[in-house]
């Protein structure tokens, strides 16, 4: 894989918050994410996994551009022009994602008429295509969003970053919210969609479980710093850093 071209290239990106303790004592620096450096591969599903504080999320929310870095830069391998359209993000928090009174085929339909040039007709038809990958049903369209459990909503999430057709998915703690028996519904429809669509992901999670299971690799984050990077069999199996030894040692697998 290392001898593909990257999609997404993170060279050197850190975030730092500026914090005041009290009015007598001088500002303080958190190193969000410090100066990691990182390639992500068309297809793959790349894990980024570490304790609460570990600067995962953050570094979610930087390729995503829901937040700025402080200094660095990532390179993406298409037009970023376009870039709404070809990065999505999926949150463990559906419910507070979407409007709970808003139908589900307006929902999609947002997407559709922003990204796709279609006619009425064929929109209608997208809506129903998307809502059958996922597994929800079509007739369903003109339910509201608050009517449906935690696991179709995270469908109907999960639909809503299909609608623009794009290549990366980051799949912020996507069924870490969700029942262990919905977990593997939507851990499964995940794995066939990236098969089917050629997709790439990047899954930030505190699962182990979750990570062994999906991912090709796995970048292990602690005080903002990667501290280990390799292929997930190699991680599991030999771990050279002592905070992966621990992370897994402390993890029912």
């Amino acid at each position: 894989m290392q001898n593909k071209k990257p999609i997404i290239e993170i060279k050197q990106l850190t975030k730092k918050y500026y914090i005041k303790n009290s009015l007598f004592r001088k500002r303080s620096i958190v190193h969000a994410v410090n100066h990691i450096s990182l390639d992500v591969y068309a297809n793959e599903i790349l894990g980024i996994i570490g304790e609460s504080g570990s600067g995962k999320t953050t570094t979610g929310e930087l390729i995503v551009k829901l937040n700025t870095p402080t200094s660095g830069e990532i390179r993406f391998d298409f037009d970023e022009t376009h870039f709404r359209k070809e990065v999505q993000i999926v949150m463990q928090q559906s419910k507070e994602v979407f409007d709970p009174f808003m139908s589900v085929e307006k929902l999609l339909l947002e997407a559709i008429k922003l990204h796709q040039k279609l006619t009425k007709k064929e929109q209608l038809l997208e809506v129903e295509r998307l809502l059958l990958s996922v597994g929800i049903n079509p007739m369903d369209r003109q339910k509201k969003v608050n009517t449906f459990s935690g696991g179709q909503l995270q469908r109907i999430c999960i639909a809503r970053a299909l609608a623009v057709k794009p290549k990366v998915l980051i799949l912020d703690e996507p069924v870490s919210a969700l029942d262990v028996s919905v977990q593997g519904q939507i851990i499964n429809l995940l794995l066939d969609l990236h098969q089917k669509m050629n997709l790439t992901y990047i899954l930030i999670s505190h699962d182990l479980n979750i990570v062994r299971l999906m991912c090709h690799r796995i970048a292990v984050m602690k005080n903002g710093e990667i501290v280990e990077l390799d292929e997930t069999q190699k991680i599991f199996s030999h771990a050279t850093h002592e905070y992966t030894k621990k992370l897994i040692a402390d993890f029912d697998l």
